[in-house]
């Protein structure tokens, strides 16, 4: 039927939605971005909240713990012997009544040595707990062990640590913060959507593969802010995740989830679309597929494109050669011993190959084996020996001619014949340049099947950041030195431009090789198999989420911003010193216009590099004479003496009451509290930069904090003046002649007056205080404390606790 549609006077091109291989482009990078110090500053305080962003991947991992938020409320810990340490497997958590074991999910790292790091110690910073609720010693979750979709986690009760003091313990009186919503919203595979609320859970168990869109998702978004080391860059965002790899052979590597994933993100309103899969053989990169047009269309909805500009350069799977008009070309590709994977070596069985030129060349192609037999190639299928063999030409409408070649065993397991192999074009009657790639169905980025004379540096970025639309995204050394490359320095596997036609690709650059969470299905072998791990990711793909993210924060703050707003500020606030390598001026084909700013993009400022201490908070609290409990910060204090912000959770239940300022103080009438109850206050100070740390105090409020005020309204009228004077006279002897009372605070401090004996007595409600006597003068002793007891009717000041709850 395509000769009729074709006909069609409303068709103007048809394009196969199928290609033989479509491959993925692969706590200190966030703040080589930017983003930390912009998710903590003061003046910005963005996480993305609101904005989805559609990640078009291989799958996703919906129950590693990285990828919940802690909005699941928060839980008291108990110290079942009193050590006052927690302790795993023996404190317990309270939910429904029932206390259960706490036992550790450790957030291991699986190194590139595949050596897994685990010290056996809690960290908060790194690792979750969780409720052992059957107390078999390990986390059950997802359908197989019996939970559902309105289970918090999907799985038994998993929590983070409200580390309020940053001192990287679960300290008593610190509470727990359970995870409960999925930070997907949906993910959809071989065409069936996965719903959060609905039946999301089921997402992971039917994916062929959810490794790499489960890392990208992590640096995008995963983490839980506040309570982790490891959070994503922008980890307020829903995420929509397409995975383009589905069950069906026939279909597998088809480009409908793309097509799908693209309407799916107008339909949703969604910020952006990260594309974290490429094509280098397959589809002409000059921007004219059917793919980079809807790209082009979604972007003119304001919806971002953010594309990593793939591993191509130093891969050997590219290569660029001058046509001279009259002349004979020729290019050699070798086909080696196998991949070499572990023990095993897996035969290279399939080449493909895509040759493109822009001139008016038609020329005719041979194909030169390693035992030198020759055999034009013909448009269509063949035989090339034992061989099959397949061309096909196309000519794009931005004029890009493209040869394809597929040559391959229909006997997988069996190697093509190894050795150089030769491609020579005759005929050619233009100047042009001959640009050439080729596959393998193993090597990915890695050097597989290769051209023998490579080109480097040039021309080597991958569709379909090649699309008028997209943010193309290189990569430079984030936390790891590579092979020929430091960290800072642009790695050499990073794709370069120009596009074919000349047109730049890369637009600015970002850090790869972030932890990123590890997906809990084991698939990439027994090494992997940890449920709640962490690896490093890096490539052009983990630097991808760094750039989304980034904007992501962007439209967090400014959200009337347009998408050319936010890319032209993105793009003209990037870090330009000391790139390496190449010098040119910006923007170049290597580093675009440099590297991702996103704090300078928020503010206009330099990115802060801040290494001063947390900041010390200090609270106390007292009632006032107008019956009020003081919450009083001010002794809190910065390292380098800077003005401090304070925020108050009064009764320490998740739920901050007061929002930041710069006022030390706050005040709430003491009857907004119940008589004689232990409530605990949670403070937290943040310096300028915003560095933060917090501490807790408890407290309760007696009756006799309220008694001055019954007493004032309850004067008997018959009383004379002559009995006010004499009381008042008692109120000034109370007081000794001083202006103030004596200094009692709430942990437990002497407030001394002479050498005398300590002798412990409670004024209110602060237990344990002291006051020290003269030891000679104890025929004062009844009347001094008659003295400190009348000055709960004094109008002034009472301390009522300032230690940490037990």
């Amino acid at each position: 039927a395509l000769e009729a549609l074709g006909e069609d006077r409303l068709v103007q091109r048809i394009e196969s939605t199928w290609s033989p291989t479509i491959t993925r482009p692969l706590k200190e990078t966030s703040a080589q971005t930017g983003a930390a110090q912009a998710k903590r500053h003061p003046g910005i305080d963005v996480d993305g909240e609101g904005l989805t962003v559609v990640d078009i991947d291989d799958g996703f991992d919906v129950f590693h713990p990285h990828m919940f938020r802690a909005d699941g409320g928060v839980y008291e810990w108990h110290d079942e012997n009193d050590t006052g340490t927690f302790e795993p497997g023996t404190d317990t958590v309270e939910i429904d009544g029932e206390r259960y074991p706490l036992r550790v999910l450790p957030g291991r790292v699986v190194e590139m040595t595949w050596l897994t790091e685990q010290d056996g110690e809690f960290n908060p910073g790194t690792d979750w707990l969780y409720a052992d609720i059957n107390d078999n010693q390990r986390r059950d979750f997802g359908p197989q062990d019996g939970f559902e979709e309105p289970d918090p986690a999907y799985g038994e009760p998993l929590f983070v640590v409200d580390d309020v003091d940053r001192n990287g313990s679960l300290d008593v009186g610190e509470k727990l913060v359970r995870l409960d919503t999925s930070k997907f919203s949906k993910i959809v595979f071989d065409g069936q959507s996965y719903t959060r609320g609905d039946n999301l859970i089921e997402a992971t168990d039917v994916q062929t593969s959810t490794y790499h869109g489960t890392a990208v998702a992590s640096i995008l978004a995963g983490g839980q802010l506040d309570h982790h080391e490891r959070v994503g860059l922008a980890p307020g965002v829903d995420i929509i995740g397409y995975a383009y790899i589905n069950d069906d052979q026939e279909q597998a590597y088809s480009y409908d989830p793309q097509f799908n994933a693209i309407s799916d993100a107008i339909d949703s309103e969604a910020a952006l679309i990260l594309h974290e899969w490429t094509d280098i053989v397959t589809l002409p990169p000059d921007g004219s597929t059917h793919i980079e047009q809807a790209m082009d269309g979604a972007r003119a909805e304001d919806i971002i494109q953010v594309n990593p500009v793939g591993n191509l350069n130093a891969s050997g799977k590219h290569i660029e050669r001058p046509i001279t008009a009259g002349e004979t070309l020729e290019i050699e590709f070798t086909v080696g011993s196998g991949f070499q994977q572990g023990p095993q070596t897996y035969p290279y069985a399939v080449v493909y190959m895509a040759l493109y030129w822009r001139e008016a060349n038609t020329p005719e192609v041979t194909l030169v084996g390693p035992d030198g037999t020759e055999q034009s190639v013909a448009l269509g299928s063949q035989y090339f020996g034992d061989a099959a063999l397949y061309s096909s030409f196309d000519e794009t409408p931005r004029g890009t001619r493209h040869f394809g070649v597929y040559l391959w065993n229909e006997d997988w397991s069996q190697s093509l014949p190894q050795g150089d192999y030769t491609i020579r074009l005759e005929g050619l009657e233009v100047d042009d340049i001959l640009i050439g790639r080729i596959a393998d169905q193993y090597s990915n980025w890695g050097r597989g099947v290769i051209w023998k004379d490579e080109t480097m540096d040039r021309g080597t970025a991958v569709y379909p950041a090649t699309a008028d639309s997209a943010i193309g995204v290189a990569a430079f050394g984030g936390r790891y030195p590579g092979v020929d490359s430091q960290p800072g320095e642009l790695r050499n596997y990073s794709g370069r431009g120009p596009r074919i036609d000349g047109a730049p690709v890369v637009d600015l650059a970002a850090a790869d090789d972030p932890y990123a969470a590890l997906t809990s299905t084991g698939e990439l072998g027994p090494h992997f198999d940890a449920p709640s791990g962490f690896w490093t990711f890096g490539g052009t793909s983990g630097a991808g989420p760094h750039v989304a993210a980034s904007i992501a924060l962007m439209l967090d703050k400014y959200p009337e911003w347009s998408a050319d707003d936010i890319e032209e500020r993105l793009l003209h606030t990037t870090a330009t010193e000391g790139l390496s390598p190449d010098g040119q001026a910006l923007p170049n084909r290597h580093w675009g216009d440099g590297k991702v700013d996103v704090f300078a993009a928020l503010t206009d400022e330099p990115m802060p590099h801040s290494d001063h201490p947390l900041p010390q908070a200090d609270l106390q609290i007292f009632v006032d004479d107008e019956q009020h409990v003081v919450f009083d910060a001010s002794n809190s204090s910065a390292a380098g003496g800077e003005p401090l912000e304070y925020r108050l959770d009064l009764t320490y239940d998740g739920q901050w009451d007061t929002s930041w300022s710069d006022q030390p103080k706050h005040l709430e009438p003491a009857t907004s509290f119940e008589l004689d109850t232990e409530f605990v206050t949670r403070v937290d100070v943040r310096d300028p930069t915003g560095l933060r740390s917090g501490t807790l105090t408890s407290f309760r409020v007696q009756e006799s904090d309220l008694e001055q005020e019954d007493e004032e309204q309850e004067v008997d009228p018959d009383d004379t003046d002559e009995e006010q004077e004499s009381q008042e006279v008692d109120d000034d002897s109370a007081s000794n002649g001083d202006e103030d009372p004596p200094d009692i605070d709430g942990n437990g401090e002497t407030a001394t007056q002479d050498e005398g004996e300590v002798v412990p007595i409670e004024v209110g409600s602060c237990a344990a205080a002291q006051i020290t006597f003269p030891k000679s003068d104890f025929a004062l002793l009844l009347l001094i404390m008659g003295i400190v007891a009348g000055l709960g009717r004094r109008k002034s000041p009472r301390l009522v606790d300032g230690h940490r709850p037990a």
